[in-house]
């Protein structure tokens, strides 16, 4: 398990920019993840939830799933049943 430290190092920018980033839903985002080799890097990728058995999930249809329904229904049950091992938060840099 990684400590905070590593997880805070992790979370910051691979490179400093002036500019305000605000992600909004099915807009690309730049995110930092590992790449096979294990090293950090920054993609754009696309926040939202493809369907399932998509061949190309470049534009998710889906966003928004109901608490109730969210476990049995095609669409979300196997995200939910087999959740992933990152989280996603939206950050705003505000600088003094």
């Amino acid at each position: 398990m990684a400590s905070w430290r590593d997880v805070h190092e992790f979370s910051q920018p691979l490179v400093e920019t002036d500019s305000e980033v605000v992600s909004t839903p099915m807009r690309f985002a730049n995110i930092i993840r590992l790449n096979k080799a294990g090293e950090r890097e920054v993609v754009p990728m696309r926040w939202g939830f493809a369907a399932k058995g998509d061949k190309n999930p470049s534009r998710p249809k889906h966003m928004h799933a109901r608490s109730e329904t969210i476990d049995k229904l095609p669409t979300f049950a196997d995200a939910v049943h087999e959740p992933s091992h990152f989280a996603l938060s939206v950050c705003r840099r505000v600088r003094p």
